[in-house]
């Protein structure tokens, strides 16, 4: 586990893109599992809501959505195709920006992925999905707070 988190670290002090391959269904359509991800390192003040963004959470390496980088420098990530967002990420934890998704013969410009997307509502319906989800077990959102109650 510790090699692994170096092998992080030395990639996060480069300054050009490095190539990782995406596992699990968290991304799924965007970036599906087996697709190629090209990662380049940048600071928390670079990113943008929309975009995809690697971090380190303890021995895990992840690839979700920015929905929002807050006042503190810290991120707020959800996985396309999750209920829930991750807990807040913190800026020593991000590696880089998701620059390129290549899914077998096709190679896709990150942000042409946040794009289509938006385009197509993917985005929105999951979230309107996992609110009907919050509210079948219960859960109420409130609306303009940020969180929820029970």
């Amino acid at each position: 586990m510790g090699v692994l988190l170096a092998l992080w670290e030395e990639l996060r002090q480069r300054s050009g893109p490095f190539h990782v391959e995406m596992r699990g269904a968290s991304m799924w359509p965007a970036a599906p599992e087996g697709s190629l991800l090209a990662v380049t390192p940048c600071s928390v003040g670079a990113l943008s809501p929309g975009e995809l963004v690697m971090f380190r959470r303890g021995a895990a390496v992840i690839t979700h959505r920015v929905i929002r980088v807050t006042a503190c420098g810290q991120v707020i990530c959800w996985g396309d195709a999750l209920l829930e967002p991750d807990t807040a990420v913190r800026a020593e934890d991000v590696l880089g920006r998701v620059t390129v998704v290549k899914r077998g013969a096709l190679m896709v410009p990150a942000r042409s992925v946040v794009r289509a997307s938006m385009r197509t509502g993917w985005i929105a319906v999951r979230r309107m999905s996992a609110t009907a989800v919050r509210v079948a077990r219960g859960v109420h959102v409130r609306h303009g707070a940020g969180g929820h109650e029970g």
